[in-house]
């Protein structure tokens, strides 16, 4: 079970919300030797909310090691490079994470002209059921996001 993030929580606890294309995964064993990760570099594109490096990476629980897979509900995977909105909170100074978990990403959808963001949420329950994901026409959702960005603070 998750806590459900709105927008503008997603917005508030991310230290970059960028628009990327996957350009390579690693998988390799944790340091506890128990737990498969998968390190996925990313291309940014545009930056939505904060700034830096044209290249970022992203670190999640699961992958695939050899013969042995893993896989961890609730954290996104990432398999083509097509483009994702992703909102991060720094982990490291080698690393972001995706913030609550997968509702943390969002894929571009054309729907009759226009580009619709459509938030991920595999492998994720709410509750009150509260699964639907969030779907957000493109240029209102980056205004929307800069403007909570520029607002400050959660409560």
């Amino acid at each position: 079970m998750a806590i459900r993030l709105d927008l503008r929580k997603l917005t508030l606890r991310a230290d970059r919300v960028v628009v990327a294309r996957m350009v390579a995964k690693k998988s390799f064993w944790g340091s506890d030797g128990k737990r498969i990760m998968t390190s996925y570099s990313f291309k940014v594109q545009d930056d939505v909310v904060g700034h830096g490096d044209d290249m970022v990476s992203v670190l999640v629980y699961g992958g695939t090691v050899g013969r042995w897979t893993q896989r961890a509900n609730g954290y996104p995977r990432f398999s083509d490079d097509s483009p994702v909105l992703l909102f991060l909170k720094k982990k490291d100074d080698a690393a972001f994470n995706v913030v609550g978990l997968c509702q943390g990403v969002f894929d571009f959808h054309k729907d009759e002209g226009r580009v619709l963001l459509v938030q991920r949420l595999e492998g994720l329950s709410f509750h009150n059921n509260h699964g639907r994901p969030l779907i957000l026409d493109k240029t209102q959702a980056f205004e929307k996001i800069k403007a909570i960005a520029a607002q400050g603070q959660l409560p």
